[in-house]
C-alpha cells in the first residue's frame, strides 16, 4: 500500500512547496533571514521525499524533515507582516506532514508530528487570530490525520482479509478438488472392475472355455488396471493435445481413429473427461452393442471441439432410453457436463448409434472491479470512509458558526445542512451501492451552491477561512468515487468545482490578484477538493491492484494445490481400492493372459475372485483380508449375504469393517447377513446397520459391548440381531478378536 502512495503524495507535496514558495516570492522580496532559510529548508524535505520514491521508502527521516521544515517556515513568516499567507496555505503543508506521518511512519513519529506540530502552531494562531479561528485552522490538521489513518489501516487490514480469503478459497477449491477426484477414481474403478476384471473372470468359469478370449480378456484387464494406477501428470494450466490420447483410447477397443482440423489442445481435466466418456462409449459398442466397426472422429480448434463416436451395433431407441434413464447415457453426459460440455446421442434400433461430444471453451469476461467486489474482498468500506469523512465535516462546522457571526448570507447555512445530509445518506450507503439519484442530487447540491457561492464571494475570501464552501463536501466527492465505482460522476464534479475556482482567481475577483498570481493565490482552495479525491483515486487503484494481485494468487495457487491435492486423492483412492485386487486379482489375470492352455481349477478360483471384486464394488474400500476372509466362510457356510449401500463414498470404512468383522465372527455363522448403509437427512451424520438371521445371544453381547459408544438402536431376539450404528467422522475402530472360529 505505501509503495502506490509514495509517488501521488511526493506531487502533492511538492505542488503544495512550489505554490507556497510562488505565493512568498510573489509578495515582494522579504530581508527577513528566518524567510530565506524556511525556504531552503522546505525544498530539501521536499526533495528528500523524492529521494525516498527513487529508492523505494518513505520513512521516519523524511516525514520529520517535512514537518520541521514546515514549523520552521511557519515561524519564520510570523515573526515579520511583510508576507502574508492565507490560513488555507499555512495549515497546507502540517496537514502534507500528518498524511505522511500516518502512512509512512512509525507510531511515535505520528504522535511527535501530529501533536508537536498542533502544539507549535496552535499558541500563535491564537494570538494572531483569535480563538475560533486558531481551531478552524488546527481543524483540518486533526482531520487529515484522521483520514489518513483510517484509511492506511483499511487497506493494511484489507490486504490481510485478502490473505485469509486466498487461504480459506484454496482450502476449499482443494476440498472439493479432492472429492471430485474421489468420485472420478471411484467411477473409474467400478467401471474396470465391472466391464474389464469381472468379464474375464466370468469367461473363465463358463462351460464352454474360449482359451483365446480369455487370455485377451485378461490382457486388457491388465492393461486397464495399470492404466487406473497411473498419476495425473504434475501440472494443470498446460495444454494438452487431445487426439493422442483419443487414438490411445480406440487402439485400445479396435475402434479407427480420424481428425480434422488444427491440433485440438485442453486443460488435462477436458481431456480426462472426453477420453473417459469416449471410452465409455466405445466400450458399450463393443461389449454390449455386438459392434464390427467402431469409428472415432476428432474435430475442431481454439474455439472448441467436436468427438464423434460411432458404430454400427444394434442401436437402441433413443426417446425410450431417455425416459428410462439409460445408465450409458447418463454416465456420459456426467462426465462432460463437469467440465462444460455438452453430450447428444442418436440410436435407432438397428442401424448403429452416434454419439456427440461437445465442448466449447467458456466465454472470458474483462476483469472489472465492480461496486461490490470493494465489500467482497476486501470487507466493510463505511467505517474507513466514515474517519475519512466525518473530521472534515467536524472541521465545516467551525466555519459555519465562524461566518455566520461574520454575517455571510442565511441560504450558505441551509445549504451546508443539506449537503451534509447528503453526505450521510451516501455514507449509509456506500456498502450496498449508491443509487444515482442520490449521486446527482449531490452533485447538484455541491456545484450548484458553489457556483452561487462564486457569484457572493467576498475578495478577502482567500485571506481566511471564507472560501469554505468549496472544500466543504470535498468528502461526498470520495464516498462517490467509492459507491459509484464504475462512473464519473466525481471527477465531473471535481472539474466544475475548478472551474468555479480558477475563472473567478484569473480575472483577479478574489484578493485583488489576477492573472497567475490569482492562480496562484487560489491554490489552496482548489487543492482543498483536489487533494483528497486524487488520495481516493489512488487508493481506489490499490484497491485495484490488491484484488488483481489476490485473484491471480488464488488461480496459481489453486492450480498447484488442486492438481497435488489430485494426485494424492488418486493415489490413495487406488491404493485403498486396488490393494487386494493387485494382490490376488492380478496374479490370476497375469496366470489368464499368459496360459497356453485351459486348466480346469480355474473355474473355482475365477469364481472366488469374480464374488471378491463384485463385493468390492458394493463396499469400495471396507474390506481388508480379514472381511473377506468372514466373508467367504459365512457363504460357505450357507450363509447368504446382501449389501445395500447408496452410490458413494462411505465415510466410515473401518465402522462399516468392524461391524462385519463383529457380526460374523461372533457366534456361529448366521443364515442371513445383510449390512446397509444411509446417511441421516437431519445430521449428515452416516448410519451403519447390521442384521443377522437367527438372533444370537453370544453376537448379541458381543455387539452390544464393542459398539456402545455409537449404536442408535438394537434389536436382539431369537428371530434377528439387528444394530444401528451413527459414525459422524471415522473413528480409529480397533480390530475384533474372532471369539468363534470358522
Amino acid at each position: 500500500m505505501e509503495r502506490a502512495l509514495r509517488l501521488p503524495v511526493a506531487i502533492f507535496v511538492t505542488l503544495l512547496s512550489l505554490t507556497i514558495t510562488t505565493m512568498i516570492l510573489g509578495q515582494g522580496v522579504t530581508k527577513n533571514a528566518l524567510v530565506w532559510l524556511g525556504l531552503p529548508l522546505l525544498w530539501l524535505a521536499t526533495m528528500s521525499l523524492w529521494r525516498g520514491v527513487q529508492r523505494g521508502g518513505i520513512g521516519n527521516g523524511e516525514v520529520l524533515s517535512l514537518a520541521v521544515a514546515t514549523v520552521g517556515l511557519y515561524y519564520a513568516l510570523f515573526s515579520q507582516s511583510t508576507i502574508v499567507l492565507p490560513p488555507g496555505a499555512r495549515d497546507a503543508l502540517l496537514s502534507a506532514a500528518t498524511v505522511l506521518a500516518m502512512i509512512f511512519a512509525t507510531p511515535w513519529v505520528r504522535v511527535v508530528v501530529l501533536a508537536g506540530g498542533i502544539g507549535a502552531m496552535l499558541p500563535p494562531e491564537i494570538l494572531q487570530n483569535g480563538t475560533l479561528a486558531a481551531l478552524e485552522f488546527i481543524g483540518p490538521v486533526v482531520a487529515t490525520g484522521f483520514a489518513a489513518y483510517g484509511a492506511s489501516r483499511f487497506l493494511r487490514d484489507a490486504a490481510d482479509r485478502a490473505d485469509i480469503a486466498a487461504e480459506r478459497l484454496s482450502e476449499a477449491s482443494t476440498r472439493a478438488a479432492i472429492l471430485a477426484e474421489r468420485r472420478s477414481s471411484q467411477r473409474d474403478i467400478n467401471g474396470i472392475l465391472h466391464d474389464d476384471v469381472i468379464s474375464a473372470l466370468r469367461l473363465t468359469r463358463l462351460e464352454t472355455q474360449d482359451l483365446g478370449g480369455i487370455r485377451e480378456a485378461a490382457s486388457r484387464a491388465l492393461i486397464a488396471l495399470k492404466s487406473a494406477s497411473a498419476a495425473p501428470e504434475a501440472t494443470d494450466d498446460a495444454p494438452r493435445r487431445l487426439a493422442p490420447a483419443l487414438r490411445a483410447a480406440a487402439d485400445r477397443w479396435g475402434a479407427r481413429f480420424t481428425t480434422e482440423g488444427p491440433p485440438v489442445e485442453t486443460t488435462l481435466a477436458v481431456a480426462d473427461a472426453v477420453v473417459a466418456a469416449a471410452g465409455e462409449l466405445m466400450r458399450n459398442a463393443v461389449r454390449h452393442a455386438s459392434a464390427s466397426r467402431v469409428t472415432v472422429e476428432l474435430c475442431g480448434g481454439p474455439t472448441g471441439f467436436e468427438v464423434a463416436v460411432s458404430d454400427d451395433g444394434i442401436g437402441f431407441d433413443a426417446g425410450d432410453a431417455e425416459r428410462r434413464g439409460h445408465g450409458l447415457i447418463h454416465s456420459v453426459e456426467k462426465r462432460i457436463q463437469a467440465v462444460g460440455g455438452s453430450v447428444s446421442i442418436s440410436s435407432l434400433l438397428g442401424a448403429g448409434t452416434v454419439a456427440t461430444l461437445r465442448w466449447l471453451p467458456p466465454p472470458t469476461d474483462s476483469v472489472s472491479l465492480r461496486r461490490g467486489d470493494f465489500a467482497m474482498g476486501l470487507g466493510d468500506l463505511k467505517r474507513p470512509l466514515d474517519l475519512a469523512v466525518l473530521p472534515f465535516l467536524a472541521c465545516t462546522t467551525l466555519y459555519v458558526i465562524h461566518n455566520q457571526m461574520l454575517g455571510q448570507p442565511l441560504w450558505l447555512l441551509a445549504w451546508w445542512i443539506l449537503g451534509v445530509a447528503l453526505t450521510l445518506a451516501a455514507l449509509k450507503g456506500v456498502n450496498t451501492g449508491i443509487s444515482g439519484w442520490l449521486s446527482f442530487a449531490s452533485a447538484a447540491t455541491l456545484l450548484g451552491g458553489s457556483l452561487a457561492f462564486g457569484l457572493t464571494v467576498p475578495r478577502s475570501s482567500l485571506s481566511d477561512f471564507s472560501t469554505w464552501p468549496l472544500g466543504a463536501f470535498a468528502g461526498v466527492l470520495i464516498v462517490l468515487y467509492f459507491g459509484r465505482i464504475r462512473s464519473w460522476e466525481s471527477i465531473g464534479i471535481l472539474v466544475g468545482l475548478q472551474v468555479l475556482v480558477w475563472i473567478p482567481a484569473y480575472q483577479g475577483h478574489w484578493d485583488n490578484v489576477s492573472g497567475v498570481a490569482g492562480l496562484l493565490h487560489a491554490m489552496p482552495a482548489s487543492l482543498s477538493t483536489v487533494g483528497p479525491l486524487l488520495i481516493a483515486i489512488v487508493f481506489a487503484r490499490e484497491v485495484r491492484r490488491l484484488h488483481s494481485i489476490t485473484l491471480s494468487a488464488i488461480g496459481a495457487a489453486d492450480v498447484t494445490m488442486q492438481v497435488n491435492a489430485r494426485s494424492l486423492a488418486r493415489e490413495a483412492t487406488i491404493a485403498r481400492r486396488l490393494a487386494h485386487v493387485r494382490e490376488e486379482v492380478v496374479p490370476f489375470l497375469r496366470i489368464l493372459a499368459d496360459a497356453s492352455h485351459i486348466d480346469a481349477r480355474w473355474t473355482d478360483e475365477a469364481s472366488r475372485l469374480e464374488q471378491l471384486v463384485r463385493d468390492e464394488l458394493h463396499l469400495p474400500g471396507v474390506l481388508d483380508r480379514r472381511a473377506r476372509e468372514a466373508l467367504r466362510n459365512a457363504r460357505m457356510a450357507g450363509c447368504m449375504v446382501s449389501f445395500h449401500v447408496p452410490d458413494a463414498d462411505i465415510q466410515a470404512p473401518r465402522a462399516a469393517q468392524a461391524l462385519i468383522l463383529a457380526a460374523l465372527t461372533s457366534g456361529p455363522p448366521p443364515r442371513e447377513f445383510t449390512l446397509a448403509v444411509s446417511v441421516d437427512e437431519h445430521t449428515g451424520a452416516e448410519r451403519i446397520s447390521a442384521v443377522t438371521v437367527p438372533g444370537d445371544p453370544q453376537r448379541a453381547r458381543e455387539l452390544a459391548t464393542r459398539f456402545a459408544d455409537n449404536m442408535v438402536s438394537s434389536d436382539f431376539s431369537p428371530e434377528a440381531t439387528w444394530v444401528e450404528l451413527e459414525v459422524g467422522s471415522e473413528p480409529e475402530f480397533l480390530a475384533v478378536a474372532p471369539s468363534h472360529q470358522m
